[in-house]
């Protein structure tokens, strides 16, 4: 037995119980998954989670609100793991839900925040830079200085090569082909690496991953460049062949990308907007007040109407338990960022936010969805959502009309 399995079965069966008897008394046990400890009585249902289940702490609201349907819900949340479910609630219709916060055997209710005071806690985290000035930051890509003719020549074949979609970042620039990165640089002390190929996390003899070359004093020669472009385009065949078929969402982001308007999006688009979102640290001991952590939202811009369209994209077989929730994180992001987005997007004041979950599915098949995503959406409160079923998304990268899209009425769930 894996000891993760081994730490559930130890504090499903020997602590939950004494914690849950601290929130109510009287209850009974029973089964509705093997990761967290359940229990009711007439009232309604009580969820204990413990520390061992880290980052996946975050599945207790969502599978407790799916049994709140019968009554009352508590959770039960080690301490440290309940920024998350706090920030989500005061966006979820719950009057009868209550959190409590475990620690050493000891049980201590917390108060549930109001969509103000959620707001506020990701103000404090920016330390008084404003989130203009934030996202301007976060938002501008590795800039490579000074670099030699040859780079130059590299830069420049990348960014005029009909195939190649950029995804720059904070930390790199990188290009990109059917969602997967081919191609990267990186600034590292007083050199520049170089990155061909499919990114993956094979590395190679020197420690370096495989396909990297480092340009420091010495400037990348003609032969580098032409291994680089050698690397880049067998990339491109092993995604083209099917050899390597892996981050088909991320695949289905780039064709939302090129054409925003698939999802009601006009230009100018905002493509993978760095955004903040409650996490849970899974080594607190590490850093103990960290509770934000990057996130990026797929894509943003203005609808018709003029209203800011937040996208959320996920393939339709990935039954995401969590897909509702983590809207709400970047629909919160949003509200706190909303005069930053506002001038970035040249929109007026009266703009309204809409979170917009788009579903990438192949022609003919079914839509999945996890089986608490119906529940999650019609708790949803003071938020606009709507979902979109894309087909044909995954057909030649070079022809984008063989994409097809049903968008749904507002509030309407995608049919299995």
């Amino acid at each position: 037995m894996k000891e993760p399995q081994a730490a559930r079965m130890a504090f499903n069966q020997d602590s939950a119980q004494g914690l849950s008897d601290q929130v109510r008394s009287g209850l009974t046990s029973f089964k509705a998954s093997d990761r967290f400890a359940f229990f009711r009585d007439s009232k309604g249902v009580v969820v204990v989670a413990g520390a061992q289940e880290g980052r996946n702490v975050d599945l207790a609201l969502a599978y407790g609100l799916k049994l709140m349907e019968k009554g009352e819900l508590d959770l039960v949340l080690p301490s440290g793991y309940e920024v998350p479910t706090l920030q989500r609630i005061p966006w979820l219709n719950t009057t009868s839900l209550r959190v409590f916060v475990h620690d050493r055997g000891e049980v201590v209710d917390v108060q549930r925040p109001t969509q103000e005071e959620a707001q506020s806690r990701l103000l404090e985290h920016l330390k008084g830079e404003t989130p203009l000035d934030e996202l301007r930051k976060a938002w501008t890509p590795l800039h490579l200085g000074e670099t030699s003719a040859v780079l130059d020549e590299l830069v420049e074949w990348a960014t005029k090569h009909p195939q190649l979609d950029h995804g720059h970042r904070q930390q790199e620039r990188s290009w990109h082909f059917m969602g997967q990165k081919v191609l990267s640089v990186k600034s590292s002390k007083a050199e520049l690496r170089i990155r061909a190929g499919i990114h993956d996390s094979a590395t190679d003899e020197s420690g370096l991953k495989e396909g990297t070359i480092s340009v420091g004093e010495n400037a990348l020669g003609t032969e580098d460049l032409e291994v680089i472009k050698q690397r880049v385009k067998k990339a491109i065949q092993e995604r083209l062949s099917g050899t390597y078929s892996g981050r088909d969402e991320h695949w289905l982001q780039s064709v939302i990308r090129k054409n925003p308007s698939l999802v009601g999006v006009e230009q100018p688009a905002l493509r993978e907007v760095p955004a903040w979102r409650p996490v849970i640290d899974e080594k607190p001991e590490r850093n103990p007040k960290r509770s934000w952590g990057r996130g990026f939202i797929d894509l943003i811009g203005l609808d018709g109407h003029g209203d800011i369209r937040i996208v959320e994209t996920k393939l339709s077989s990935n039954s995401d338990d969590l897909l509702v929730l983590q809207g709400i994180d970047y629909f919160v992001w949003a509200q706190v960022y909303k005069d930053a987005l506002l001038q970035r997007l040249g929109a007026g004041k009266k703009s309204r936010l809409r979170l917009h979950y788009v579903l990438g599915a192949s022609q003919g098949d079914k839509v999945h969805l996890s089986p608490h995503a119906r529940t999650h959406a019609g708790l949803l409160k003071d938020i606009a959502w709507r979902f979109q079923v894309i087909k044909g998304w995954a057909g030649d990268p070079a022809d984008l009309s063989l994409s097809s899209s049903e968008l749904l009425k507002e509030e309407e769930i995608p049919h299995e």
